[in-house]
């Protein structure tokens, strides 16, 4: 108990000073990064056909560029929605324009939820990273939740490559040079995208 206590106030520290940090971003400095990151991503979720993204808060990477590339590729797009009080969902979209005001501001689809199975990709947003491929979320664990469930309903290194693969989104100076707190729950990525580089998760295969 007492290590998952500190682990969670170190949490609460790195993540107020990163989001302190983020809101220092400007809005032409965003776009650049979102643009270069956008770039990064495609090449990255290139063999992925069902691949989920997020709609940006404010100040966070935009991956609206990726969303519309994919569109134009041929790839089927889902984007996250708040399902109750500790659940996220993922819903197909097909244009960026129907989507509807939720919580916490953030624009979110409307329709069915789609099965988790279907999503061999997620684009995975966050506070703060490490090369290890740990990360630090909002607080709410939505993330962490869906993730764990999406793992368990395939092996996560079949023969044909890494499915789902978990890609974090962010700048690159929200990559910590030190390794970050976790907590049994937390899910780990197998790479970091990058307004600067993809980084590969030390130990991944």
């Amino acid at each position: 108990m007492t290590s998952d206590v500190t682990a969670q106030t170190r949490k609460e520290q790195l993540r107020a000073a990163f989001r302190e940090r983020r809101a220092e971003v400007t809005e032409t400095e965003r776009m650049r990064a979102s643009e270069r990151v956008c770039a990064r991503l495609l090449d990255c979720f290139e063999p992925y056909e069902h691949v989920a993204a997020y709609k940006a808060l404010p100040g966070e990477i935009s991956l609206d560029a990726f969303i519309t590339a994919s569109f134009t590729a041929g790839k089927r797009v889902y984007l996250p929605r708040v399902d109750g009080p500790q659940a996220l969902c993922f819903v197909e979209v097909v244009d960026l324009d129907d989507l509807a005001d939720g919580p916490f501001g953030l624009q979110e689809p409307r329709g069915e939820a789609c099965e988790l199975a279907v999503i061999e990709a997620f684009a995975v947003p966050g506070v703060a990273f490490d090369p290890a491929g740990n990360r630090i979320g909002f607080g709410r664990g939505f993330y962490d939740r869906v993730l764990a469930i999406r793992l368990a309903q395939q092996p996560t290194k079949p023969a044909d490559g890494i499915v789902p693969f978990l890609a974090g989104v962010g700048y690159h100076w929200q990559i910590s040079r030190d390794v970050l707190p976790t907590e049994p729950h937390d899910v780990a990525l197998h790479c970091i995208v990058t307004d600067e580089a993809l980084v590969e998760v030390l130990g991944a295969d």
